[in-house]
């Protein structure tokens, strides 16, 4: 069954997997297509023989698409070894992957694949496990529930999903149906525009969690969703009693934004070292330093599109700027500690906002490629270290 789930064969473990979070790349063959809802279809993709593809529920894997780019899903199913996995798309108007190549996909064409990655991992513990999500945020929130549920034990586990309507929660038989089964599971839809008829929770999630918690002492929470839900939802539980901010993971789901896109009014100028060569670069302000350098054309490397969960972004700070910038934040933080070979001034480009402030900040990438207009303009700048 596609959304069916073997307790027993999920403890399995076989000789020859890549370790655990081992980053790799493979051809996987679309096995499975199904319209769960108007808008979200699941892509069912058979992984090939040989080292195998291991991940911690909660990671994502990156499809990359032929131009470079490429497009971020989480596995939506708890490991199995040997079995397919199962990723939930949502389609986007104008969408690379979502609306050009997933229309033409078709059983038996080959996606190639780039991962596991990802910080949302299951943590062990006594207390409630609360995960909440909205739309196709609930992916890696299966996953983590479909883990937790093979260890066995008493440890209460709380699902909350929230959509507008009811056809936005395109699983909820499913939840409805393992709930029956896993006492210790609570299934907890909610909506947030339902028809008069809806009879369950009203409004979003995180203040239905709020209103079902007053204390969180040894509470894990996963949130995974849009970002707009996961501040929310960050800001809501602090008021509790009990939240802790390194016991709250979270995962934001956001639409990936186009590689080239000219930089609208563009106002700071930043000055990029890549493979040894510097050349000034404008972008505009109110944007993160990740965005303007895509923005400008530059093909800097993002698995996970900006959101502090993959790290493939850092850059370094020079030296002159360093304490100029505000410093990292906890996401941040938490995630360089977890990099190999970080050094002073290493950043998530995907963490810097940009402002006025920021004009003739000077950065190094790891590589970029420079755009033709770019590359034109350099021939004509002298004392430029090309």
């Amino acid at each position: 069954m596609y959304l069916g789930i073997d307790m027993n064969q999920l403890l399995e473990r076989e000789n020859g997997d890549a370790a655990p979070g081992a980053a790799i790349r493979l051809m996987a063959t679309v096995i499975r297509l199904h319209r769960f809802a108007a808008d979200v279809t699941g892509v069912g993709l058979a992984l090939p023989s040989g080292p195998r593809f291991r991940y911690q529920p909660g990671q994502y894997v990156s499809v990359l698409l032929g131009d470079g780019e490429r497009r971020s899903f989480s596995m939506a199913s708890a490991y199995k070894p040997g079995a397919s996995i199962e990723l939930h798309v949502r389609h986007r108007a104008g969408g690379r992957f979502s609306e050009t190549a997933l229309r033409d996909l078709k059983v038996g064409h080959s996606l190639e694949l780039e991962g596991p990655f990802g910080q949302v991992q299951w943590r062990q513990g006594l207390g409630p496990a609360i995960l909440m999500g909205t739309g196709t945020g609930v992916a890696p929130l299966k996953a983590l529930l479909e883990h937790g549920l093979i260890g066995g034990g008493q440890r209460e586990m709380w699902l909350y999903w929230g959509g507008r309507a009811l056809p936005d929660l395109y699983l909820r038989d499913h939840f409805y149906t393992l709930a029956q089964k896993h006492p210790r599971m609570h299934f907890i839809p909610v909506l947030s525009r339902p028809d008069a008829g809806w009879a369950g929770r009203r409004g979003y999630v995180q203040d239905v969690v709020a209103e079902d918690f007053a204390d969180l002492h040894n509470a894990h929470i996963y949130a995974c969703g849009s970002g707009i839900m996961i501040d929310a939802a960050r800001a809501r539980l602090a008021t509790l009693a009990g939240f802790d901010e390194d016991r709250f993971f979270c995962d934001s789901f956001e639409p990936a934004f186009p590689m080239a896109r000219k930089a609208a009014s563009p106002t700071l100028s930043l000055f990029v070292t890549a493979d040894r060569v510097t050349k000034p670069v404008r972008v505009a302000a109110g944007v993160t330093l990740l965005s303007a350098l895509k923005n400008s054309g530059l093909t800097v490397l993002s698995v996970c599109g900006g959101k502090a969960s993959c790290g493939t972004c850092k850059v370094n700070v020079v030296e002159g700027w360093r304490h100029r910038l505000p410093g990292p934040e906890r996401t941040e933080r938490r995630l360089l500690a977890n990099l190999d070979h970080i050094g002073p001034g290493d950043r998530l480009a995907c963490q810097i906002h940009l402002t006025q402030d920021s004009d003739g900040l000077a950065i190094n990438v790891g590589s970029a490629t420079w755009p033709l207009g770019l590359r034109h303009s350099f021939d004509q700048l002298e004392n430029v270290d090309d």
